[in-house]
């Protein structure tokens, strides 16, 4: 039996994916949270009086527990002997900490951000055996540098091979499910302000209240919550952060697949296009004008839209499991 040591956050949305997707496969697995200490757990009383702390007494406080992340890390190597440690995000694992680990046993890390995140990126990557993103501009940037084991991979949707196309009773027309900070999403304003009259629905940060939809937002969603909403609307909209450089999608179109949502996603991020058909397995729009226009046409069209739905959920089904990555990914490292 082959063994995993994934290093990842608790609450992330990838742990348990990744944990079920390799049980299925039969590896036996140890798990570390990366911020697995109080002092750098995040949304917890612990943390909240860490950060009363005045900043010459916090910073070393943190320096020393990233120092035991490490060596907890290690320390699991050595003593679980891993096939392959995969890492989602570590962020403050140190580049020492890694080129050890190296030097044991294959290290990997899927790193879930862009290029707004490049500056870490290109500081952490070539300290890995392999480093996979799903943004095709990271990769090609890291492989300009020089370093040749970063690969692209896409996310995916945390549904199975045999998941049936879910039967559906619609709720709302168009749905929106995502943050709100004045500096980053104005275009996400925009955009949703042009659907107001079309029973617009959103949830996300509660920064929504402030702005001119907020009689349309409801609340923070949960996990749960996220799939009944893909499932309960006529249209959901997928948009990412614009402005930021990069071509990779985020995960919220796989998962809007996945639970059999009918996606109309911007076209800015075209990665989009790589992964799913335009026009058969998602609709793209352009700006403001463009989707009003396909959200009314796709309204008042309720099978072509189903068609649309069942195929993106067909598709993702098909390709974008957590099982399609992991065969990737033990292919290109060599241990499939």
């Amino acid at each position: 039996m082959r063994k995993l040591l994934l290093v990842s956050q608790k609450y992330s949305i990838f742990t348990d994916p990744l944990t079920h997707a390799f049980l299925q496969l039969g590896w036996e697995i140890k798990f570390i949270d990366y911020l697995g200490t109080p002092l750098l757990m995040t949304n917890t009383w612990s943390q909240w009086i860490f950060d009363k702390f005045p900043k010459f007494i916090y910073e070393p406080l943190r320096k020393r527990e990233f120092k035991k992340i490490d060596k907890r890390i290690s320390h699991a190597v050595r003593q679980f002997k891993p096939d392959l440690v995969f890492v989602s995000k570590g962020k403050n694992i140190s580049n020492a900490a890694l080129d050890e680990l190296t030097s044991i046993t294959t290290v990997i890390n899927w790193y879930p951000e862009t290029m707004d995140h490049w500056e870490r990126i290109s500081n952490i990557a070539s300290h890995y055996s392999h480093f996979f993103s799903f943004d095709p501009e990271v990769v090609s940037e890291l492989q300009k540098t020089g370093y040749q084991n970063a690969h692209y991979l896409p996310f995916c949707a945390d549904i199975q091979k045999d998941a049936v196309y879910p039967t559906k009773s619609y709720k709302y027309n168009v749905s929106f499910i995502g943050s709100y900070e004045p500096t980053r999403y104005q275009e996400r304003e925009k955009i949703l302000s042009q659907l107001k009259d079309l029973d617009l629905h959103i949830w996300g940060n509660k920064a929504w209240r402030s702005t001119s939809l907020k009689d349309h937002y409801h609340s923070y969603a949960t996990k749960e919550e996220v799939h009944q909403i893909h499932r309960d609307s006529k249209i959901v909209l997928g948009m990412h952060v614009f402005g930021i450089g990069g071509t990779g999608i985020n995960v919220r179109p796989f998962d809007i697949t996945g639970d059999g949502g009918f996606l109309i996603n911007h076209a800015e991020r075209k990665d989009i296009f790589n992964v799913f058909e335009d026009g058969k397995e998602f609709v793209s729009f352009q700006g403001q004008a463009d989707i009003r226009e396909k959200a009314q046409y796709y309204l008042a069209h309720d099978e072509e839209r189903e068609q649309i739905a069942q195929a993106g959920f067909e598709r993702t089904r098909r390709d974008h499991t957590y099982l399609d990555r992991i065969a990737t990914i033990l292919e290109i490292i060599g241990l499939s």
